[in-house]
């Protein structure tokens, strides 16, 4: 912790881009479009997003302070209260605020969906709403799955 004090300041290593880079195809195929991706102003965030729109071709990122790390959970899903219902939306953001986000839209107990760094979980809202348990798990995929050749 002491070589980044100022987490928001840590980047994306290297390997960790490059592994990202890699799992973009399988996001994509899981997906299909993507009307917008929200990220974290956190800088290792920022890459993430930044590599996903690039590799993807969907829009670029932007920017929402809600995605940061320490936010509550009802903070981050304003992110999406207010999205079309009919869109699909990339959010990358920092655990364990992410993973808590979607055990809530599923109604799971916290943190129990298992959601690892650079992995994805594709979530259906019912009817658009960002209310607890309003929500469907259709695919959720961790690093290693996502990275394979």
């Amino acid at each position: 912790m002491a070589r980044w004090p100022d987490d928001a300041l840590r980047p994306l290593t290297d390997a960790g881009a490059d592994r990202f880079r890699r799992s973009v195809k399988r996001i994509v195929r899981l997906a299909g479009g993507c009307d917008a991706v929200y990220t974290s102003p956190y800088e290792r965030a920022e890459a993430t997003a930044a590599i996903l729109s690039a590799e993807s071709g969907w829009p670029g990122p932007v920017e929402d302070g809600r995605l940061s790390g320490g936010t509550s959970v009802k903070e981050m899903l304003g992110v999406v209260a207010g999205l079309d219902a009919s869109g699909c939306y990339a959010l990358v953001g920092h655990d364990p605020g992410i993973s808590l986000c979607v055990s809530e839209l599923l109604g799971a107990t916290a943190g129990s969906t298992g959601l690892k760094p650079g992995g994805v979980a594709l979530v259906e809202l019912y009817g658009g709403s960002s209310r607890y348990g309003n929500a469907q798990l259709i695919g959720l995929l961790q690093p290693r799955m996502l990275a394979r050749k």
